[in-house]
């Protein structure tokens, strides 16, 4: 099959009807779309291209000036910009860890940080990189939902409906202002399941090929792809028209290229850490908790200003009695050739418990630490909205129930952008004029971060924010060693002589212990640490620690006086009375400070 054969089996005729062979034609069920009495008028091609061109210019717009000071970055956005600067400095797929320590990328998959790479070697910054990415990719996602929409039921009212309901969603806009893999992982995926459902509808090898190809790429960008390779491969065996040794061929044909495009990354990430993706088994069995979190978020997705639990048992039964209504419809019709409609409803709800199963699985064997929000299940919305607009537009309403189809359609999405509009615009609001993470206001102007940079010389900065902390100034950091294991669950062995080689870096000459946030409790929390050591200064977002004995004897050899550069903002301890070597003035200042050696303690004074 060529690639004019390829791009004819995604174009959908001005009559809305599949373009079949010959030998299909007899075949082949009527048209599934329009109310029964007369076709629908649909806006011509050129109109539609500059709709959806247009829609996805401007969701790209929301995102670039909702975003002055950068999409939010957090943790994991930490290794993906740091691996992205590494790869666009030639020092491969690999982050800056602990102590500046050079480490290869294996936790997380490569192509987002990648893509990165490849949007800064225009020469902007990787923050900015991020931010230019994040707004082209929601452009995208946004009129990808309607296109989708369009061509399996071509009727224009639901690919705007989709397109609109993306666009306004608190929960998508959420996923698409930060620096993280899923916005490209949407893309990839739901670029997946629509080829998928072409290829089973109109057999092709180069649409299976192409299927798996974009299967794979999803998997390097979230490992959660493999859901698409269940869907997939379950689709083509159990969905595709023919004998049953043909499907088996297909299905072993969509894994080896699907394998192929997964198999590098994976042996390398075999051969660095013994794990496909550095992550050991562990059984940590799914709590309440965590089916309470899933449970909560998906019902505020539905109905987001109300919090009962009876009415949530309610939705979410009603949910699911509708969702599998849908699937029992669906497979009981006759699926033949061109049935494109009904194929992606049912690709998309295997795609949904497929998801759900793996991210079960890896909450219980492989990473306890993933967090169950809007972010991780955003997949699942997409797709619920998919399946409820692909279903409105397959179904052949007669008379007045093509009137009432559509009213019920207009007050649904009346409804969804006027419960969904406010909470979108707190949500840019907030973003456009305070950031967030570490792109944000509080991290940008920390006066601990600001401090951290008026050191001089090679500091040794011990810290429970060692990637900020460079992400930030450039200076590297030494990470706390913390004694449970997030992703295991599991107390770490190796705790104890950690901690103790902290202590023993604390002693080295120009050493310091930055704490950021409730450093209150991490001290209680703390304590083999934190023993003997001396608060250096205090600031609204944190503290600095260091040795005493260390700093007097190491740094100050016969009593020399350290002055560190002047910085304003800072809040010093009172000096203590009859210090002797006091060099303050009668009237302090809190510009500047100087540290005088005091025996074996230090003594905080300002001048």
């Amino acid at each position: 099959m060529g690639t004019s054969s390829f791009l004819q089996a995604f174009v959908v005729p001005p009559n809305g009807e599949p373009q079949l062979s010959s030998s299909q034609t007899t075949s082949a069920p009527p048209p599934s779309v329009g109310s029964g009495t007369r076709p629908l008028r649909r806006p011509r091609r050129p109109i539609l291209s500059a709709w959806f061109v247009g829609l996805a210019l401007s969701a790209a717009l929301v995102v670039w000036f909702n975003t002055p000071w950068g999409v939010p970055a957090y943790h994991d956005s930490l290794f993906y910009m740091s691996a992205a600067q590494s790869v666009a400095g030639g020092l491969g797929i690999s982050w800056v860890g602990s102590g500046g320590i050079l480490k290869p990328l294996t936790h997380f998959p490569p192509l987002y940080p990648l893509v990165l790479a490849l949007v800064s070697t225009t020469g902007i910054p990787v923050d900015e990189a991020a931010r230019l990415l994040s707004a082209m990719l929601f452009g995208l996602n946004t009129s990808l939902l309607g296109v989708v929409v369009y061509l399996f039921v071509p009727r224009f009212d639901a690919a705007v409906a989709g397109s609109l309901l993306f666009l306004v969603s608190p929960v998508l806009i959420g996923v698409h202002v930060a620096a993280m893999s899923e916005p490209l992982f949407l893309l990839l995926s739901f670029a997946t399941l629509a080829v998928l459902s072409k290829y089973l509808s109109r057999p092709s090898g180069l649409i299976l090929g192409s299927t798996a190809l974009l299967a794979g790429l999803a998997y390097l960008t979230r490992y959660s792809g493999a859901a698409l390779l269940v869907t997939s491969m379950v689709a083509i065996l159990a969905l595709r028209d023919g004998a049953f040794l043909g499907r088996l061929r297909d299905a072993g044909l969509f894994l080896l290229i699907a394998v192929a495009t997964m198999l590098p990354w994976t042996l390398r990430n075999i051969v660095l850490t013994g794990s496909p993706t550095n992550r050991a088994i562990h059984f940590h069995p799914l709590t309440g908790d965590a089916v309470r979190r899933f449970l909560d978020t998906v019902y505020l997705w539905i109905m987001p200003g109300l919090h009962s639990h009876w009415i949530e048992a309610g939705v979410l039964l009603a949910l699911c009695a509708g969702l599998a209504w849908v699937a029992w419809r669906e497979t009981c019709r006759p699926l033949g050739v061109g049935q494109a409609a009904p194929l992606l409803v049912l690709v998309l709800l295997a795609f949904m418990t497929s998801y759900v199963a793996l991210l079960g699985a890896s909450l219980s064997l492989l990473d306890a630490s993933t967090p169950i929000d809007n972010r991780i299940l955003s997949p699942l919305l997409v797709a619920g909205i998919l399946v409820l607009l692909v279903s409105y537009g397959h179904v052949r309403w007669r008379g007045w129930q093509s009137g009432l189809a559509r009213l019920a359609l207009l007050l649904g999405v009346v409804v969804f952008v006027s419960s969904s509009l406010r909470n979108s615009q707190d949500l840019l609001s907030g973003v456009r004029v305070s950031g967030a993470g570490f792109t944000g206001r509080s991290w940008r102007t920390s006066p601990l971060v600001s401090w951290v940079e008026t050191l001089e010389g090679q500091p040794t900065i011990i810290t429970n924010q060692a990637m900020a902390i460079h992400f930030l100034t450039g200076i590297p950091a030494f990470q706390i060693p913390e004694g449970l294991d997030p992703v295991t669950a599991q107390q770490r062995p190796q705790y104890s002589d950690e901690i103790r080689g902290v202590r023993s870096r604390l002693r080295e000459p120009n050493a310091y212990l930055v704490l950021f946030g409730d450093h209150a409790s991490f001290i209680q929390s703390h304590p083999a640490l934190m023993t003997g050591l001396e608060l250096l200064l205090a600031t609204a977002d944190g503290v600095v620690y260091v040795d005493p004995l260390s700093h007097a004897s190491a740094n100050f050899p016969g009593g020399e006086v350290f002055r560190p550069r002047a910085m304003s903002g800072t809040t010093y301890r009172t000096p203590e009375s009859g210090c002797p070597g006091l060099l303050c003035s009668p009237r302090p200042s809190p510009s500047c400070a100087i540290f005088v050696p005091f025996g074996a303690r230090w003594v905080d004074v300002c001048g």
